[in-house]
């Protein structure tokens, strides 16, 4: 009887927090989830247009979202996450510049476009290179050899023959330098700016079709509730033990 009563406390708590969850970008009317990747014609750095990019393009539009998070207005992930100004329901219809490049053995490098030096530069980030970095998600200009990094981490094997590619930092999406490049809304300055995605699964191996699908992050209230709730059943049960 009293476990019964430690869940209705339980259930009570969650109830209560998830009822005050703060705003989040899921209540935009807009509010897409970000969707899967998939893999399209493999580039191995001599093709044009993009020249030297390396990888698999993506075949279709996707939806990346940006959370709300200190230091940045609503407005502005707003913004990013519901780009539309043609109609467009997804937010990277630029899909075709975007390139997913994979090596297992690592030090893959991490790139930074500084679009509005003059003449515009190739640059790296702080952990380019890194024995880690076994995939990237970059953005390649139609010419020059140009890339930037939106995304980048290390591959896990959670079950065999289901491999997971892991965003480093954590849910962490690599900005541009500047407007005008990421759907005419990056605001971020180059800083890694938090993101929806933990990572994306796939199954079997990678190749054209290849979808990837993307783990998302829990909605920060409702991983508050579950906390919460788990402190007060042990609240609970302690007390009931005295």
């Amino acid at each position: 009887m009293r476990y019964l009563t430690a869940l209705a406390v339980l259930g009570l708590v969650l109830a209560v927090t998830v009822t005050a969850e703060a705003t989040s970008i899921r209540d935009h009317p807009d509010y897409v989830p970000s969707s899967n990747l998939v893999l399209g014609t493999y580039y191995d750095g001599s093709q044009t247009p993009h020249n030297g990019a390396v990888g698999w393009v993506i075949a279709d539009p996707f939806q990346l979202n940006l959370e709300y998070q200190s230091g940045i207005d609503n407005s502005n992930i707003d913004a990013f996450n519901a780009y539309n100004p043609d109609g467009w329901p997804l937010n990277f219809a630029d899909n075709s510049y975007y390139f997913l490049q994979i090596d297992e053995n690592g030090n893959l490098p991490i790139g930074i476009w500084d679009f509005y030096s003059s003449p515009m530069q190739q640059s790296y980030a702080p952990d380019s290179g890194e024995d880690w970095v076994q995939w990237t998600l970059s953005y390649w200009s139609h010419s020059g050899g140009y890339f930037q990094t939106i995304l980048a981490g290390d591959i896990l094997e959670e079950i065999p023959d289901d491999p997971y590619l892991r965003i480093q930092p954590t849910a962490g999406f690599r900005s541009f330098l500047g407007d005008g490049l990421a759907n005419d809304v990056e605001i971020f300055n180059g800083g890694t700016v938090r993101c929806e995605v933990l990572g994306y699964a796939y199954t079997g191996s990678l190749g054209q079709g290849t979808t990837l699908q993307p783990k998302l992050v829990p909605e920060p209230m409702t991983m508050a509730g579950l906390l919460l709730g788990v402190g007060a059943l042990g609240g609970y049960l302690r007390r009931r033990r005295v």
